[in-house]
């Protein structure tokens, strides 16, 4: 999505805007361009990471989610009772009660 470049243009003007205003002694007020250039730059980095979400990642990652669960007895009792019919899973709406 570009975030690469726009990175790229961003560190090659910051260099630029500091050797201007520190090294050649130019008043060039550089600090407040940067500062609102790098929130943007921050917004296009946070949208270029979610559009660029592997499948591969997703499901290494809800995997890894699922060997993490700490309630595996809850998870358990669940399907025990789906095995039995339960009533208890049932929809309130679908009960004959």
């Amino acid at each position: 999505m570009g975030f690469t470049q726009h990175l790229t243009v961003f560190v090659v003007v910051s260099v630029l805007g500091f050797l201007f205003t520190v090294v050649l002694g130019f008043a060039w007020p550089i600090f407040w361009p940067l500062a609102v250039w790098s929130i943007f730059l921050a917004v296009h980095f946070f949208f270029a990471s979610t559009a660029d979400v592997r499948e591969d990642w997703v499901n290494s990652r809800a995997e890894e989610l699922r060997y993490k669960s700490y309630d595996f007895d809850h998870i358990r009792d669940i399907r025990k009772r789906i095995e039995q019919k339960d009533p208890s899973i049932t929809h309130h709406a679908e009960r004959n009660d």
